[in-house]
């Protein structure tokens, strides 16, 4: 059962879902190729983990707001987009604020 954020592609490679289920009222599509189940509360750390699952793969990681909300601090203000740290370009988006640049290992540790 889904219960959270996952990759479209991963879970129709692994038969998990039909091209159809997915496209269907079961689940809703929150960013490319990044879906959630459909009654799911869309919370901002939902939100967030799923702007991971769309970066990962990029070597992008979640930053800002995004990064404290995972961890358990609920301090984004309403409304607030997911926020990630890339070093590639990304088209921006009204529901995620991309930091383009590199983490440095020390501010990656201090996390």
């Amino acid at each position: 059962m889904i219960t959270g954020p996952f990759r479209g592609s991963d879970a129709l490679r692994s038969g998990l879902l039909s091209p159809g289920a997915l496209r269907g009222p079961r689940f809703r599509r929150l960013f490319p190729d990044v879906y959630v189940p459909a009654a799911l509360d869309v919370t901002f750390a939902v939100r967030s983990r799923a702007a991971f699952l769309l970066v990962e793969r990029r070597g992008g990681m979640l930053a800002g707001y995004s990064a404290a909300a995972v961890h358990g601090a609920s301090c984004e203000p309403t409304g607030a987009p997911a926020e990630v740290l890339v070093a590639v370009h990304m088209k921006p988006r009204p529901d995620l604020l991309v930091h383009q640049g590199v983490a440095s290992e020390t501010a990656a540790a201090a996390c």
